[in-house]
């Protein structure tokens, strides 16, 4: 990508925060306090989160529409709400972004600011949520009996752990 791509790219992650600020001031009062940043090592090459920043895929920002971004930087500020990557403990990583991404997705469901913006091939499933009792947790020991068929179709996005040992995180 030239220097002009990327700052196009930069522009319509721009636009997307400045919709949310209108659309959803709580979701857009957190991601705009988190650096957004292009990244074309994302895998999967979608968005990623710590809870200190969210990184953006280049190619998916330019395949998407600017409701499937506010959708998707929602989706990365719900992992930081719900502080998934300080809950996981020993639980699997990749199982637990999938559980988490199954409650996250269900309540931008439900949310007028964003559930116009779902973008194609995200974990979506009610039955799912309900019955993991609307949690990560009981989402995550649902589909932990059958953890081979959920891995297997892949995560959607990155949350990965908060850097740091505990005495640091809980700073």
């Amino acid at each position: 990508k030239t220097r002009m791509d990327q700052k196009s790219l930069q522009m319509r992650l721009s636009k997307a925060k400045a919709i949310m600020i209108i659309e959803s001031p709580f979701l857009a009062s957190i991601v705009c306090s988190l650096p957004l940043t292009l990244d074309d090592s994302l895998n999967p090459p979608t968005l990623a989160t710590n809870g200190k920043w969210i990184k953006a895929h280049p190619a998916w920002v330019a395949e998407h529409t600017d409701p499937q971004l506010v959708w998707a930087l929602g989706h990365e500020v719900m992992h930081c709400v719900f502080r998934h990557m300080l809950h996981r403990g020993p639980r699997n990583p990749v199982l637990w972004n999938i559980a988490g991404d199954y409650v996250i997705n269900q309540l931008l469901e439900t949310d007028p600011a964003t559930k116009a913006g779902r973008p194609p091939n995200v974990l979506f499933d009610l039955d799912i949520y309900t019955r993991g009792g609307g949690t990560t947790e009981g989402v995550y020991n649902l589909l932990f009996d059958k953890a081979e068929k959920f891995m297997a179709s892949g995560q959607w996005d990155a949350c990965e752990d908060l850097p740091g040992d505990a005495a640091e995180q809980a700073e």
